[in-house]
Formats: structure tokens, C-alpha cells, sequence
């Protein structure tokens, strides 16, 4: 066999790129299915963050009561991951605090985007005396919703002493 001859003879030339190309669009095609499967999900598991209570009853009365002392509950990020503000909801009997559903209540949330640890949410009767308290058989929940709305957990849940 002559170089002249093996140099100018293109004949396997068509299918090998043919069989090249092939497995190109094989494992591309491969690859965007692939991610598209496992990342098409938008549901992450919620922050990994601790949460502590505290319940401040008022100086003059008990817990609960009408009096004219403040009484509060305080939610303060304990450690563990940021929790982005965004998604969080804390409640008081079912309702949320933000809502403005509960008029004798003033929600203090942490400011910023974020809840990090050290930072509190405080719960505090705006009127005392007034007839709206906090009611010992209560809780107040922290709720941490996914990024689509699709459902949401409970990050933590606190009972009214």
C-alpha cells in the first residue's frame, strides 16, 4: 500500500463522524434530561435553625390577665442556619401576626431579609388592659414555607405558659 494512496482515501471518513457525532448528541441529550429531572424539583428541606421562647408575664397580674402590665413572647433564633424572612411565618392562634387580624398584638419581626442567630421576634400586647391577651392555652408557631408555596413545616412551635 502506498502513503499517496492511504493519504488520499476518505472512504471510513463519513462514518466516524457520523458515529462521533452521534454520541456527542447522545450524552448532551443525556446530560439536559438529567438535570432537568433532578433539579425540576423546587421543594428544599427548611433551614436547620434552633428556636427558644421566652414568655414575659406582666409585673402587676398573671399571665393572660386583663391587667395593665405588658406581656410578651419572645422568639429568638438560637443557632443553626439563617432563615430568610420571606418564607417564615409565625403565628399566634392560628393567625398570623403580620396579618393585622389581631389588633392588640404588635409583631416585631427581625429586620433585614434574613433571621439570624441572636435575633428575636417579639410578640407584645400593644394595649394592656384592653381586653386582648395572650391566652395560656395557646401556641405560637413558627411556619418555614417552600420557595413555590407549595407546602410549608413548622420550624418550631411554642406553648403560652
Amino acid at each position: 500500500m502506498e502513503l499517496g494512496t492511504l493519504l488520499s482515501d476518505d472512504d471510513a471518513v463519513s462514518p466516524v463522524v457520523g458515529v462521533v457525532l452521534m454520541v456527542g448528541i447522545t450524552v448532551t441529550l443525556a446530560a439536559v434530561i438529567g438535570a432537568f429531572v433532578l433539579g425540576a424539583s423546587t421543594a428544599t428541606s427548611p433551614p436547620d435553625a434552633q428556636m427558644r421562647y421566652v414568655a414575659e408575664e406582666g409585673a402587676t397580674d398573671g399571665w393572660g390577665d386583663s391587667g395593665d402590665s405588658v406581656e410578651r413572647f419572645v422568639v429568638e433564633h438560637d443557632g443553626g442556619e439563617d432563615v430568610d424572612l420571606d418564607r417564615v411565618e409565625v403565628q399566634y392562634a392560628g393567625t398570623d401576626v403580620s396579618s393585622g387580624m389581631l389588633p392588640w398584638l404588635d409583631s416585631n419581626p427581625p429586620s433585614g431579609d434574613e433571621w439570624r442567630p441572636g435575633e428575636t421576634w417579639v410578640l407584645e400586647d400593644a394595649s394592656p388592659g384592653s381586653g386582648g391577651d395572650f391566652a395560656s392555652d395557646q401556641q405560637v408557631l413558627v411556619l418555614w414555607t417552600t420557595p413555590d408555596g407549595s407546602s410549608s413545616q413548622i420550624l418550631a412551635n411554642g406553648d403560652l405558659p
